[in-house]
Parts: C-alpha cells; structure tokens; sequence
C-alpha cells in the first residue's frame, strides 16, 4: 500500500482495507516478489535493477546468498568495496579524470531514451 494512504485510516477504512495493512516501500516489495518466486521454485538467474532498488543493499545481499547474480544501479549514496575499504560512490565518481567519458543510450524507457555515461577504468 502507498505510504499516503496506510497514513490515512479513515481513507483505508473507507475503501474496506483492513487496519492490520501497512505501508511497504517498493524495494521492500520487491524483496519479498524475489524471495516468493524463489520459494516457490520459478528459474532466474539473474536481476537487474535502477538504483532505487540497488541502494536497498538487502536485495543484493539476499541474490548473494542464494547465488543468483545481478547487475543493479546504485546512487551516489551509495557505498562500495574498492579495493579493502568502502568508499561513497559520489567520492569515487569526484577522483575520475574528467576526458574519457563517453554517452550512449540503454534504449527508450518510459520517459524517452536511457543516457548513461561510461568510463573504462582501471
């Protein structure tokens, strides 16, 4: 349920939804869609995701742990392993050269084409 309506009991209660239903973010959901497939034997082997999803660190680590792989956008936010210590994505993103960098499209989405810019970097 969207936040703005488990936030309105009376709007709930209006539409027959009963109290016990509560707000669930859509990683959250997303989550338990992946373990319920699992659970119930479906084949995958892989997920992909935006970085809505990928800065849920839980959905990674969960894919991990029962050995599926996965390509997922993170944020800035985010952190990652480089080298032995975690650094924040936007710090990383600050250190690279500004040459180099080139734009190409992922295909159109919903909202038009999918630019993403790219560095190879070593």
């Amino acid at each position: 349920m969207p936040k703005e309506w488990t936030d309105d009991p009376k709007r709930c209660a209006e539409a027959g939804i009963p109290a016990s239903v509560e707000f669930k973010s859509k990683p959250k959901t997303a989550l338990d869609m992946l373990k319920y497939v699992n659970g119930k034997g479906m084949p995958f082997s892989w997920v992909t995701s935006d970085s809505l999803y990928g800065d849920f660190r839980e959905i990674g680590m969960w894919l991990e742990s029962i050995e599926k792989g996965y390509v997922m956008a993170v944020s800035g936010k985010a952190y990652v392993w480089q080298g032995n210590r975690q650094q924040r994505v936007s710090a990383i993103l600050e250190s690279l050269p500004e040459e180099g960098w080139y734009r190409t499209s992922a295909g159109a989405g919903s909202k038009g084409e999918r630019y993403y810019d790219w560095l190879c970097y070593e």
